[in-house]
C-alpha cells in the first residue's frame, strides 16, 4: 500500500513543474520528461528490482506501451480538454481496473464501491472548488481531451491489472525493465514531432533544474512505484488510492507556490480521503459470482 501512495504523491509533482515550464509547449516537456527518465533508467536499469530478468528484454514490451500510452493520453486531455474534466474521466480508472478485476476473482468489495463512489465525488467537488470558470465550450478540441482522458483511465487500470494478474499467477515481472521500456517507446515516438517543432535547446538549458525534477521525481520514481504496487494490492485498491493525486498536487502548490485552500476545498479533501479509507476497510464476505465455490 505504501507503494501506492507514494505513487501519487510522486506523480502528483507533474503539475507543480509543468506549470514552471511556460517556456517550453506540451510536446516538448513530454518528450523532456521521457529523454531525462530514459537516461535515469539506463543508469539504474536492472538494480531497482528484485526480480529476476526475463529471457527476452523485450518480454514486457507491450505493458511499457501501455505506460507510454497513459503518459500520451493524459497529457494531451490536459491541453485540450478542462483540467477538471480530464481529472475526473481520468479519475474513473478504478472502475475498469475493478471490472477486469472481476473477471477473475468472481467477487464484489462492497467497501471498494462505496470507497470508490465517496472519493469520486469527494474529488468532483473539490474540482469544482479549483476550477470553477464559467461555461464549457463544447467543441472538438473538448471532445478530444475527453476521450484522450478516456483512454488514460482505460490504459492506466488494463496496465493495473495485467501486472496484478502477472504476479497473481506468479510470473516474472521485471519493473525497471518496463519503466526503461516505458521511456524509451516515448522518447522515440515524440522525436518526429520535437524535430518538426524544433527542440528549443535554450529553453531546455534554461530549465534544466525543472526539467530533471520532471524526469526523475515526476516520472521515473512513479512509474517504478506503480508497476510495484499492483504486484502487492489488487488493482482497483491501487487506482483508488491514485485518486489522490490531484488532491496532492493542489496541496505541494499551496506549500510551494502560495495556492491558498478554502474551506470548502479542505472539506472536499475530508471526502476523499474519507472515502479512500472506506476503499481500504478489510473486505467482508463476499457473495460468490460463481455457482461454485472457490
Amino acid at each position: 500500500m505504501q507503494y501506492s501512495i507514494l505513487c501519487a504523491s510522486f506523480w502528483a509533482l507533474t503539475g507543480i513543474f509543468v506549470k514552471l515550464l511556460g517556456e517550453l509547449s506540451v510536446p516538448q516537456i513530454l518528450w523532456g520528461r521521457f529523454f531525462i527518465a530514459l537516461v535515469v533508467s539506463l543508469l539504474l536499469f536492472g538494480r531497482l528490482s528484485s526480480w529476476k530478468k526475463p529471457a527476452s528484454p523485450f518480454k514486457h514490451l507491450g505493458l511499457a506501451l501501455l505506460m507510454t500510452s497513459y503518459y500520451f493520453f493524459a497529457t494531451f486531455s490536459f491541453s485540450l480538454a478542462p483540467v477538471s474534466l480530464a481529472v475526473l474521466v481520468i479519475a474513473t480508472a478504478p472502475l475498469f481496473a475493478f471490472l477486469l478485476q472481476l473477471t477473475q476473482t468472481r467477487t464484489i468489495n462492497f467497501n471498494q464501491i462505496i470507497g470508490f463512489a465517496i472519493t469520486f465525488g469527494g474529488l468532483a467537488l473539490y474540482l469544482q472548488t479549483q476550477h470553477s470558470s464559467g461555461q464549457l465550450q463544447f467543441n472538438l478540441a473538448f471532445l478530444a481531451g475527453a476521450v484522450c482522458a478516456l483512454g488514460a483511465a482505460v490504459v492506466r487500470a488494463l496496465f493495473s491489472f495485467l501486472i496484478w494478474l502477472k504476479s497473481r499467477r506468479g510470473e516474472i515481472v521485471d519493473a525497471s525493465a518496463i519503466n526503461l521500456q516505458t521511456m524509451a517507446s516515448g522518447a522515440l515516438l515524440l522525436l518526429p514531432l520535437l524535430l518538426v517543432q524544433g527542440n528549443n535547446l535554450p529553453a531546455y538549458q534554461d530549465n534544466l533544474l525543472l526539467i530533471l525534477g520532471l524526469g526523475v521525481l515526476a516520472t521515473t520514481a512513479p512509474n517504478l512505484l506503480n508497476t510495484l504496487a499492483v504486484t502487492k494490492i489488487d488493482p482497483t485498491t491501487h487506482n483508488i488510492i491514485g485518486m489522490s493525486t490531484p488532491i496532492s498536487a493542489s496541496l505541494i502548490a499551496w506549500l510551494l507556490l502560495g495556492e491558498a485552500q478554502t474551506v470548502y476545498s479542505c472539506f472536499a479533501i475530508a471526502i476523499t480521503v474519507a472515502g479512500i479509507l472506506v476503499a481500504l476497510l478489510p473486505k467482508k464476505a463476499q457473495p460468490q459470482l460463481s455457482a461454485e465455490k472457490a
